[in-house]
Order: C-alpha cells, then structure tokens, then sequence
C-alpha cells in the first residue's frame, strides 16, 4: 500500500513539474478537451471551433476555448483554463492541516475563475445556451475543491457557470453528437419524404402517358378495322365482280382485321373483340 502511495505521489509530482506554469495547464486541459471531443465524435470546424473570439451585449469580449454549435441553434462555450497550483502543493505536503488549507486555496481559486468566467456573460451572447462550461481536466482536482467547500457547484450554477471533470463532459459531448446523429437522421427523413414524393408524381404522369398510348394504339386499331371493313365492302367486292366479268383470274388477299392485346396498368387485358374507341376512352 505504501508503495502504491508512493507510485501516485511520483505520478502527481511529475504531473506538477509538468504543469508548473500557467500557459502549459492551459494547453493540457486544452488537449484533454480535444481527446473528448474527438471521442465523442464531434468534428473540429464542422461542430465544434476552437479559440473563437465573442462579444456580448454588454460589450464584454472574450475567448472561449471551445464554442460547440448544438443541433437547433445553441451555442455552448467551454473554457479549459483550470487552477492547478495550489493542488499540486496539497498533494504534495504531508501535513494534514497544511492540506487542508491549500485545498481551500485551490477551491477560493476555482470560484475566482468562476467569477472572472461570469463577468464576461458568455451566457447573454445571442444564440449562447444559458450557461457556460469550465472543464476540470481530471476528475480529483474537481473532488478536492467540492470537499473543501460544498457549496461551489451552486455558487458556480447561480452564476450561469457548470464545472464538469472528464467523465461528464464525455456525456455532454456525447448527448450533443447523438442530436446531431439524430437531426440527420430526420433530414434524411425529410429528404426522402421529398424524394418520394417527386417518385409518385413521376409514376402519375408515367400512368397518364400509357393510358393515353392505349387509346391511341385502340383508336389507330379501330380505324384500321373500318378501313378493312370499307375496302372488302367496296373495293374488294368491285375487283372480284370484274374479275367475274371476264378480267384475268388471279387471286386477291384479304386483309385481316386486328385485335391487339392491351394490357391495362391495373393487369387485366381489355375483352378481345373489335377495340371500340369510344368505350376504350370511356374505361
């Protein structure tokens, strides 16, 4: 057990050194945000920017790390800049009232960035959700300042401000790229509704085309029906009587009559028979 202690101390130590200046904490939360919002899978410049500059109603300017553009409209900011020094130099002493008192340093410099955060009013920039997001990179450091003083996640919530460790704003980010799998889905939806509904339309007039070369194909086959009918009456009926009267045998054809099989769109074929015009443009 005391090794294990000894190993967490080594780790958080190295964390410190690492972490010993203020531009270099910036970059690490900056860098845990991007992992979660990679993760989550949220794309940079499609749903998410980085450094955006803004300015509220107000006239208060500032540079949130992150503003996420939610399905719907919202834009939510998150600030990854984190107080890390007095932290470290809890986890680091032995003395138990010594810690005490630098997590309540380190809990007095979250709710002093938390304050600073509410002054610039992301919360009142037009299209902004009401509140604004500090991310705490890892989970203890957020802990820690909750133990030392229990009412800094309400004093933060009064101020339009919510402080998240890692695993809720994997959540958050998540819920966000779930509105945007869904938003999709429904424009897809939406799309295909359109779609559709061009299809049937094409397939109406698809339907009125072939009903009208139907009755074309009836009307032509009825004409040519009559006109089969007139010649044998008339024409025919005259060359067979001169021929009788002496003219040069020889033999005549006989054109037939037609009865096209037309198929209606509904599967029946129209009653065989000489086509009637009329009763096709009827049906």
């Amino acid at each position: 057990m005391a090794t294990l202690n000894s190993s967490l101390l080594n780790q958080s130590t190295k964390l410190a050194n690492a972490l010993s200046n203020s531009q270099a904490r910036g970059k690490y939360g900056e860098a845990q945000l991007e992992k979660l919002l990679d993760s989550a899978g949220l794309l940079k410049d499609v749903h998410y920017e980085v450094q955006t500059g803004t300015t509220t109603s107000e006239g208060v300017s500032g540079i949130p790390d992150v503003k996420i553009a939610m399905p719907g409209g919202l834009d939510i900011y998150i600030d990854s800049k984190f107080p890390f020094a007095n932290y470290f130099s809890a986890i680091e002493t032995d003395d138990a009232e010594e810690r005490a008192r630098l997590m309540k340093a380190h809990a007095d410099d979250l709710l002093k960035h938390i304050n600073d955060l509410a002054k610039r009013k992301y919360a009142n920039i037009a299209g902004s959700a009401n509140f604004v997001v500090v991310f705490a990179p890892f989970e203890s450091i957020l802990a820690e300042a909750l133990t030392a003083n229990h009412q800094l996640l309400l004093n933060s919530f009064e101020k339009n401000v919510t402080i998240v460790g890692p695993a809720n704003m994997l959540a958050l980010l998540r819920t966000v790229s779930m509105g945007y799998s869904r938003d999709k889905l429904a424009e897809n939806a939406h799309q295909i509704q359109l779609i559709a509904g061009k299809l049937v339309d094409k397939i109406e007039k698809s339907h009125e085309h072939l009903e009208t070369l139907g009755k074309r194909i009836a009307s032509t086959a009825t004409a040519y029906n009559q006109l089969v009918g007139t010649v044998g009456s008339t024409v025919t009926k005259d060359v067979r009587e001169m021929i009788e009267l002496g003219l040069p045998q020889r033999e005549i054809a006989q054109p037939k009559m037609i009865n096209p099989q037309l198929r209606q769109i509904g599967g029946d074929f129209i009653e065989d028979g000489i086509i009637d015009a009329e009763a096709v443009e009827e049906n």
